[in-house]
């Protein structure tokens, strides 16, 4: 069960049990029966048994004791909502339907009942009810901006999406502009492949953040995209006034002189982004390897490939990916030696990647290093008794 699917049951239980006794006992239902003393006796006692066996996780006891308040009183709406929540909880989505359009029938005016019969359709796939339901909600609770959130994401992942923008525009004109509004917004123009209104979106969040980098750079990237590169590099440079020390956008700039045909300034940039901590070792390697796949825009010479990942690892030394790149460069140019050194520093950490102990035995073999080809393919054979390529290199350097 994923943990979205929790924290909705954990929010309609807790919901359920601020109202359970103003629902028993202000007779705010329909069809309400009245009870004589001895069945409320009866109905209070299995009630709050129910309750205490469904808090231990005891669900059989809870539905019986559930049950048998529904005998006493079908139409009390609290117990059909419990009885839904626990079918939901076992993923018995067919009897939780059933108990959840009951309590949503006999009290429709309850939101927690309205809710939980809206994830029930969402469940099953019935989009269309579940949508009318939060329609009702987004009605009757028009400060409430949940029941707009969850209307506009309905619409979303089901591709309504010229639906899901009208509500969210409605959201901004009832609540006032909100980052993670603004950004659906700009997932659903881009995929609609309308980019000018992406950009638009992220320029009005801009506006209204003007010292939040993170916005200035979304646009400077829609900028290069569409090769308006002297408005990109007027962003750019507002972010290094802002962030004198932001690494990141160094490599934007590394793409902008690129583009621009001034390679030893992209170079620059890239040289300072990997100098700089504040970018993540992760970040440096990916685009050095999107460099060697030949998969990013931005050209630079093997030297200077090398240059950059020799950065990477004074940096951040412990990041053994970045020493498996520069261990491939360096078998590339026959360094053995200096691959072997890459090659044991990180076997000294890394001990269930497979392909790294048998390129540390080839490198072993290049070298004719017969010793330390034995002492690795002892400790590989270790970890990989199975593989029989092990017990091959171990042979040779024994005889």
């Amino acid at each position: 069960m994923n943990k979205i699917y929790l924290v909705i049951l954990l929010v309609l239980l807790i919901g359920a049990s601020c109202k359970q006794t103003k629902e028993i006992t202000t007779g705010t239902k329909k069809e309400n029966k009245v009870l004589t003393e001895s069945e409320n006796f009866d109905f209070q006692y299995a009630f709050v048994e129910a309750n205490k066996q469904m808090m231990l996780g005891n669900y059989e006891m809870a539905k019986n004791f559930f049950l048998k308040c529904l005998k006493i009183d079908p139409n009390d709406p609290a117990v059909h909502y419990k009885l839904a929540t626990i079918y939901l909880f076992e993923k018995n989505v067919d009897e939780s339907l059933i108990y959840a359009k009951k309590a949503y029938e006999i009290h429709k005016e309850n939101e927690w009942y309205a809710i939980l019969l809206a994830t029930i359709y969402e469940q099953i796939k019935e989009i269309d009810s579940a949508i009318e339901i939060y329609k009702e909600l987004k009605e009757k609770h028009t400060d409430n901006p949940q029941y707009y959130v969850e209307l506009a994401i309905l619409n979303q992942n089901n591709q309504r999406y010229e639906e899901a923008i009208k509500i969210y525009n409605e959201i901004e004109v009832a609540f006032g502009i909100a980052e993670p509004i603004s950004l659906e917004k700009e997932r659903i123009y881009l995929a609609l492949g309308d980019v000018d209104k992406a950009k638009a979106e992220i320029k009005k969040l801009s506006g209204y953040f003007p010292d939040d980098t993170r916005y200035i750079g979304v646009l400077a990237d829609y900028c290069m995209q569409k090769k308006e590169y002297e408005e990109a590099k007027k962003l750019y440079d507002k972010i290094l006034t802002l962030e004198p020390d932001n690494g990141i956008v160094r490599i934007s700039l590394a793409s902008y002189y690129f583009e621009k045909g001034d390679n030893n300034e992209s170079y620059k940039n890239l040289e300072i982004a990997f100098q700089s901590k504040n970018v993540e070792s992760a970040v440096k390697t990916n685009l050095i390897l999107s460099m060697l796949e030949g998969k990013n825009r931005i050209k630079i010479s093997d030297q200077q490939i090398e240059n950059l990942t020799k950065i990477i690892i004074e940096k951040h030394p412990d990041d053994f990916n970045a020493r498996l790149v520069y261990t491939d460069i360096l078998l590339q140019k026959q360094e053995y030696e200096k691959a072997k050194t890459e090659l044991l520093f990180v076997s000294k950490t890394v001990k269930d990647k497979y392909i790294l102990w048998e390129q540390l035995l080839l490198v072993h073999n290049q070298l004719l290093d017969f010793e330390g080809m034995y002492a690795t393919s002892k400790e590989a054979m270790e970890y990989f008794p199975n593989q029989s390529v092990l017990y091959l290199f171990n042979g040779i350097a024994a005889n």
